[in-house]
Protein backbone atom coordinates (compact mmCIF):
# COMPACT_ATOMS: atom_id res chain seq x y z
CA UNK A 1 0.00 0.00 0.00
CA UNK A 2 1.61 3.14 -1.03
CA UNK A 3 2.07 6.29 1.72
CA UNK A 4 -0.43 8.69 2.08
CA UNK A 5 -2.89 7.39 -0.77
CA UNK A 6 -5.97 8.31 1.49
CA UNK A 7 -4.71 11.58 3.63
CA UNK A 8 -3.94 12.99 -0.16
CA UNK A 9 -7.41 12.42 -1.34
CA UNK A 10 -8.94 14.24 1.77
CA UNK A 11 -6.94 17.18 1.02
CA UNK A 12 -7.22 17.38 -2.77
CA UNK A 13 -10.11 19.87 -3.29
CA UNK A 14 -9.23 22.03 0.22
CA UNK A 15 -8.14 25.49 -0.58
CA UNK A 16 -4.21 25.72 -0.04
CA UNK A 17 -4.56 28.83 2.02
CA UNK A 18 -5.85 26.69 4.53
CA UNK A 19 -2.20 25.70 5.47
CA UNK A 20 -0.23 28.54 3.59
CA UNK A 21 0.95 29.71 7.11
CA UNK A 22 0.92 26.76 9.57
CA UNK A 23 4.93 26.02 10.58
CA UNK A 24 7.22 25.41 7.64
CA UNK A 25 7.48 21.84 8.40
CA UNK A 26 3.48 21.25 8.30
CA UNK A 27 3.39 22.98 5.47
CA UNK A 28 6.48 21.50 3.25
CA UNK A 29 4.29 18.29 4.44
CA UNK A 30 1.47 18.49 2.87
CA UNK A 31 2.99 20.01 -0.15
CA UNK A 32 4.52 16.74 -0.54
CA UNK A 33 1.60 14.46 0.51
CA UNK A 34 -0.09 16.05 -2.33
CA UNK A 35 2.86 15.98 -4.38
CA UNK A 36 3.40 20.11 -4.88
CA UNK A 37 6.64 19.44 -3.12
CA UNK A 38 9.51 16.95 -4.60
CA UNK A 39 12.84 15.34 -2.19
CA UNK A 40 15.52 13.78 -3.09
CA UNK A 41 15.12 11.45 -0.43
CA UNK A 42 11.48 11.50 -0.72
CA UNK A 43 10.91 11.02 3.24
CA UNK A 44 8.19 12.82 4.51
CA UNK A 45 7.84 13.27 8.89
CA UNK A 46 4.99 11.61 9.45
CA UNK A 47 4.70 13.64 12.74
CA UNK A 48 4.50 16.39 10.65
CA UNK A 49 1.95 15.27 8.36
CA UNK A 50 -0.40 14.27 11.03
CA UNK A 51 -0.57 18.03 13.24
CA UNK A 52 -0.73 19.64 9.72
CA UNK A 53 -3.74 17.76 9.30
CA UNK A 54 -4.89 18.37 12.21
CA UNK A 55 -4.46 21.92 11.73
CA UNK A 56 -6.20 21.94 8.65
CA UNK A 57 -8.95 20.04 10.35
CA UNK A 58 -9.28 22.64 13.04
CA UNK A 59 -9.38 25.91 10.75
CA UNK A 60 -11.77 23.95 8.44
CA UNK A 61 -14.20 23.91 11.56
CA UNK A 62 -13.92 26.92 12.46
CA UNK A 63 -15.84 28.40 9.52
CA UNK A 64 -18.78 25.78 10.30
CA UNK A 65 -19.15 22.18 11.06
CA UNK A 66 -17.00 19.52 9.73
CA UNK A 67 -17.86 16.07 7.82
CA UNK A 68 -14.73 13.98 7.00
CA UNK A 69 -16.00 11.10 5.42
CA UNK A 70 -14.14 8.20 4.02
CA UNK A 71 -15.11 5.07 2.07
CA UNK A 72 -13.28 1.63 2.95
CA UNK A 73 -11.98 2.47 6.18
CA UNK A 74 -10.41 -0.89 6.67
CA UNK A 75 -8.61 0.07 3.73
CA UNK A 76 -6.87 2.85 4.67
CA UNK A 77 -2.75 2.53 3.79
CA UNK A 78 -0.33 2.44 7.32
CA UNK A 79 0.72 6.13 7.09
CA UNK A 80 -2.71 7.48 6.34
CA UNK A 81 -4.03 5.91 9.23
CA UNK A 82 -1.36 6.79 11.88
CA UNK A 83 -2.31 10.64 10.29
CA UNK A 84 -6.51 10.16 11.14
CA UNK A 85 -6.14 8.18 14.31
CA UNK A 86 -3.49 11.56 15.92
CA UNK A 87 -6.48 13.89 14.59
CA UNK A 88 -9.33 11.17 15.64
CA UNK A 89 -8.55 11.41 19.12
CA UNK A 90 -7.95 14.99 18.97
CA UNK A 91 -11.16 16.29 17.17
CA UNK A 92 -12.77 19.45 18.75
CA UNK A 93 -15.88 21.74 17.67
CA UNK A 94 -18.41 21.08 14.86
CA UNK A 95 -16.14 18.04 13.29
CA UNK A 96 -17.63 14.72 12.59
CA UNK A 97 -16.42 11.17 11.27
CA UNK A 98 -18.36 9.16 8.51
CA UNK A 99 -16.75 6.11 8.01
CA UNK A 100 -17.71 2.91 5.93
CA UNK A 101 -16.33 -0.16 7.18
CA UNK A 102 -16.51 -4.03 5.66
CA UNK A 103 -17.14 -6.16 8.39
CA UNK A 104 -15.80 -9.52 8.47
CA UNK A 105 -17.58 -12.73 9.27
CA UNK A 106 -15.60 -13.74 12.37
CA UNK A 107 -16.29 -10.72 13.97
CA UNK A 108 -13.09 -9.32 14.50
CA UNK A 109 -12.65 -5.32 14.64
CA UNK A 110 -10.37 -3.79 11.38
CA UNK A 111 -10.55 -0.24 13.10
CA UNK A 112 -9.31 -0.68 16.67
CA UNK A 113 -7.25 2.02 16.13
CA UNK A 114 -9.69 4.45 15.57
CA UNK A 115 -10.28 5.96 18.86
CA UNK A 116 -12.46 9.04 18.99
CA UNK A 117 -12.51 11.52 22.04
CA UNK A 118 -16.37 10.72 23.20
CA UNK A 119 -17.07 6.96 22.71
CA UNK A 120 -20.56 7.67 23.37
CA UNK A 121 -21.07 9.85 20.67
CA UNK A 122 -20.29 6.98 18.06
CA UNK A 123 -23.15 5.44 16.12
CA UNK A 124 -22.79 2.23 14.51
CA UNK A 125 -25.42 1.87 11.35
CA UNK A 126 -25.28 -1.76 10.18
CA UNK A 127 -26.25 -1.28 6.53
CA UNK A 128 -27.63 -5.10 5.07
CA UNK A 129 -27.74 -6.77 1.71
CA UNK A 130 -30.47 -5.52 -0.43
CA UNK A 131 -33.54 -7.70 -1.08
CA UNK A 132 -34.00 -9.25 -4.90
CA UNK A 133 -36.89 -6.87 -5.39
CA UNK A 134 -34.74 -3.64 -3.83
CA UNK A 135 -32.01 -4.71 -6.43
CA UNK A 136 -34.13 -4.85 -9.10
CA UNK A 137 -35.44 -1.30 -8.29
CA UNK A 138 -31.59 -0.07 -7.92
CA UNK A 139 -30.22 -1.87 -11.33
CA UNK A 140 -33.12 -0.66 -13.06
CA UNK A 141 -32.97 2.81 -12.33
CA UNK A 142 -29.28 2.58 -13.59
CA UNK A 143 -29.52 1.08 -16.28
CA UNK A 144 -32.64 2.44 -17.62
CA UNK A 145 -34.57 -0.56 -18.05
CA UNK A 146 -35.85 -4.20 -16.42
CA UNK A 147 -33.68 -7.33 -16.23
CA UNK A 148 -36.14 -10.68 -16.74
CA UNK A 149 -36.78 -12.12 -13.74
CA UNK A 150 -34.55 -14.79 -13.97
CA UNK A 151 -31.40 -13.10 -14.85
CA UNK A 152 -32.09 -11.08 -12.12
CA UNK A 153 -32.33 -13.58 -9.72
CA UNK A 154 -28.91 -15.16 -10.75
CA UNK A 155 -27.80 -11.18 -10.38
CA UNK A 156 -29.31 -11.70 -6.93
CA UNK A 157 -27.41 -14.69 -5.75
CA UNK A 158 -24.18 -13.75 -7.11
CA UNK A 159 -23.99 -9.99 -5.80
CA UNK A 160 -24.83 -10.94 -2.38
CA UNK A 161 -27.53 -8.12 -2.87
CA UNK A 162 -24.56 -5.62 -3.33
CA UNK A 163 -25.51 -3.12 -5.41
CA UNK A 164 -22.82 -1.69 -7.17
CA UNK A 165 -21.66 -5.22 -7.88
CA UNK A 166 -25.40 -6.30 -8.72
CA UNK A 167 -25.29 -2.97 -11.40
CA UNK A 168 -22.17 -4.29 -12.91
CA UNK A 169 -23.34 -7.86 -13.27
CA UNK A 170 -26.56 -6.73 -15.13
CA UNK A 171 -24.36 -4.32 -17.13
CA UNK A 172 -21.91 -6.81 -18.08
CA UNK A 173 -25.02 -9.26 -18.96
CA UNK A 174 -26.55 -6.63 -21.30
CA UNK A 175 -23.95 -6.53 -22.95
CA UNK A 176 -22.49 -9.60 -23.77
CA UNK A 177 -23.60 -11.54 -26.62
CA UNK A 178 -24.13 -15.16 -24.77
CA UNK A 179 -26.34 -14.41 -21.71
CA UNK A 180 -24.06 -15.55 -19.14
CA UNK A 181 -23.35 -12.85 -16.37
CA UNK A 182 -19.79 -13.03 -14.56
CA UNK A 183 -19.72 -14.14 -11.57
CA UNK A 184 -16.07 -12.54 -10.38
CA UNK A 185 -14.72 -9.35 -9.68
CA UNK A 186 -12.06 -10.49 -12.04
CA UNK A 187 -14.20 -11.44 -14.71
CA UNK A 188 -16.42 -8.08 -14.14
CA UNK A 189 -13.47 -6.09 -15.11
CA UNK A 190 -12.70 -8.09 -17.68
CA UNK A 191 -16.20 -8.42 -19.51
CA UNK A 192 -16.36 -4.16 -18.61
CA UNK A 193 -12.68 -3.39 -20.23
CA UNK A 194 -11.47 -6.63 -21.55
CA UNK A 195 -12.31 -5.68 -25.49
CA UNK A 196 -10.53 -2.21 -25.06
CA UNK A 197 -7.45 -1.30 -26.55
CA UNK A 198 -4.95 -1.90 -24.89
CA UNK A 199 -3.25 1.32 -24.42
CA UNK A 200 -6.61 2.16 -22.64
CA UNK A 201 -5.56 -0.28 -20.43
CA UNK A 202 -2.18 1.26 -19.87
CA UNK A 203 -4.14 4.57 -19.07
CA UNK A 204 -6.29 2.60 -16.74
CA UNK A 205 -3.86 0.89 -14.55
CA UNK A 206 -1.53 4.20 -14.41
CA UNK A 207 -5.07 6.29 -12.98
CA UNK A 208 -5.15 3.19 -10.61
CA UNK A 209 -1.54 3.65 -9.44
CA UNK A 210 -2.11 7.24 -8.09
CA UNK A 211 -3.85 8.72 -5.46
CA UNK A 212 -4.21 11.78 -6.96
CA UNK A 213 -4.78 10.96 -10.58
CA UNK A 214 -4.79 14.33 -13.02
CA UNK A 215 -4.40 13.83 -16.91
CA UNK A 216 -0.63 15.03 -15.99
CA UNK A 217 0.24 12.51 -13.91
CA UNK A 218 -1.34 10.04 -15.69
CA UNK A 219 0.20 11.40 -19.04
CA UNK A 220 3.94 11.17 -17.51
CA UNK A 221 3.24 7.52 -16.69
CA UNK A 222 2.52 6.45 -20.10
CA UNK A 223 4.58 9.54 -22.19
CA UNK A 224 1.58 9.31 -24.07
CA UNK A 225 0.76 12.24 -26.34
CA UNK A 226 -1.64 14.25 -25.43
CA UNK A 227 -4.23 14.37 -27.48
CA UNK A 228 -3.69 10.57 -27.99
CA UNK A 229 -4.32 10.37 -24.04
CA UNK A 230 -7.76 12.06 -23.90
CA UNK A 231 -8.61 10.19 -26.97
CA UNK A 232 -7.93 6.67 -24.53
CA UNK A 233 -9.52 8.58 -21.41
CA UNK A 234 -12.78 9.84 -23.66
CA UNK A 235 -13.20 5.75 -24.31
CA UNK A 236 -12.96 4.88 -20.90
CA UNK A 237 -15.06 7.34 -20.29
CA UNK A 238 -18.12 6.37 -22.70
CA UNK A 239 -17.62 2.83 -21.28
CA UNK A 240 -18.61 4.16 -17.55
CA UNK A 241 -14.61 3.58 -16.09
CA UNK A 242 -13.57 6.49 -15.16
CA UNK A 243 -15.37 10.23 -14.80
CA UNK A 244 -12.97 13.52 -16.07
CA UNK A 245 -13.36 16.67 -14.03
CA UNK A 246 -11.20 19.03 -15.00
CA UNK A 247 -8.03 17.25 -15.03
CA UNK A 248 -9.07 14.75 -12.57
CA UNK A 249 -9.64 11.07 -13.66
CA UNK A 250 -11.94 9.80 -10.96
CA UNK A 251 -12.73 5.79 -11.08
CA UNK A 252 -16.40 5.27 -11.12
CA UNK A 253 -16.30 2.69 -8.18
CA UNK A 254 -13.08 2.04 -6.26
CA UNK A 255 -13.90 -1.84 -7.23
CA UNK A 256 -13.08 -0.99 -10.82
CA UNK A 257 -9.70 0.32 -10.08
CA UNK A 258 -8.76 -2.62 -7.45
CA UNK A 259 -9.46 -4.38 -10.48
CA UNK A 260 -8.02 -2.73 -12.99
CA UNK A 261 -4.68 -2.50 -10.39
CA UNK A 262 -5.02 -6.73 -10.36
CA UNK A 263 -5.38 -7.40 -13.71
CA UNK A 264 -2.91 -5.44 -15.58
CA UNK A 265 -0.39 -4.40 -13.04
CA UNK A 266 2.00 -7.41 -14.19
CA UNK A 267 2.08 -5.81 -17.29
CA UNK A 268 2.94 -2.23 -16.00
CA UNK A 269 5.81 -0.74 -17.87
CA UNK A 270 5.15 2.83 -16.42
CA UNK A 271 6.88 4.88 -14.07
CA UNK A 272 5.20 7.92 -12.14
CA UNK A 273 6.33 9.88 -9.79
CA UNK A 274 5.54 8.87 -6.33
CA UNK A 275 2.48 7.20 -7.25
CA UNK A 276 -0.30 6.58 -4.65
CA UNK A 277 -4.01 5.78 -4.80
CA UNK A 278 -7.27 5.55 -2.72
CA UNK A 279 -9.18 7.12 -0.69
CA UNK A 280 -11.98 9.84 -0.90
CA UNK A 281 -12.62 12.95 0.38
CA UNK A 282 -16.63 12.68 0.68
CA UNK A 283 -18.35 9.57 -0.11
CA UNK A 284 -21.86 8.09 0.80
CA UNK A 285 -22.06 3.95 2.33
CA UNK A 286 -23.94 2.23 -0.75
CA UNK A 287 -22.34 -1.48 -0.77
CA UNK A 288 -23.29 -4.52 1.22
CA UNK A 289 -21.87 -5.64 4.74
CA UNK A 290 -20.94 -2.18 5.86
CA UNK A 291 -21.29 -0.28 9.33
CA UNK A 292 -21.36 3.65 9.57
CA UNK A 293 -19.24 5.55 12.52
CA UNK A 294 -19.93 8.68 13.51
CA UNK A 295 -18.56 11.35 15.77
CA UNK A 296 -20.42 14.11 16.56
Amino acid sequence: MLAYASLADLLTDVDQDIWADLPEPQRIAVDRVLLREQTADGVTDQRAVAAAFLSVVDRLSDHGPLLLAIDDLQWLDPSSQHVLAFAARRLSGPVGLLATVRTEHDGSDSISWLQLPRPDAIHRIPVHPLASRELHTVVKDKLGHPIPRAAMARIHQLSAGNPFYAIELARALTESADEVAPGTLAELVRARIGSLDPAVHDVLLAAACLAVSTVELVGEATAADHGRLIELLEVAERHGIVSIGGNRIRFTHPLLAGGVHRRFAYRAQAHAPSPRRGGRRVRTAGTASRAGVNHR
